[in-house]
C-alpha cells in the first residue's frame, strides 16, 4: 500500500512539474504572439536597424581608412 502511495505521489509531482512547464511555455507564446502580430512594426524596426547598421559600417570603414593612412605616415623605426 505504501509503495503505491509513493508511486502516486511521485506521479503527482511529475504532473505538477509538467503543468508548470506548460504554463510557462504558454505565457512565453502569448508574449511572442503580441510581438509577431504587428508585422508592420517589425518591418519598420528592421528597416531602422538596417539603416543604423549601414551607417555604422560606413563610419567604421572611414575610421579604418584614416587609421591605415596615419599608420603609413608614421616613420618606420629600424633597429
Amino acid at each position: 500500500m505504501s509503495v503505491n502511495l509513493d508511486k502516486i505521489e511521485a506521479l503527482e509531482g511529475k504532473i505538477k512539474s509538467e503543468m508548470a512547464s506548460i504554463k510557462e511555455k504558454l505565457f512565453k507564446m502569448d508574449e511572442e504572439l503580441l510581438v509577431y502580430s504587428d508585422l508592420e512594426r517589425l518591418r519598420r524596426e528592421a528597416a531602422e536597424k538596417r539603416e543604423l547598421l549601414e551607417q555604422e559600417h560606413l563610419t567604421l570603414g572611414t575610421r579604418k581608412m584614416v587609421a591605415s593612412q596615419n599608420a603609413e605616415q608614421v616613420p618606420q623605426k629600424t633597429d
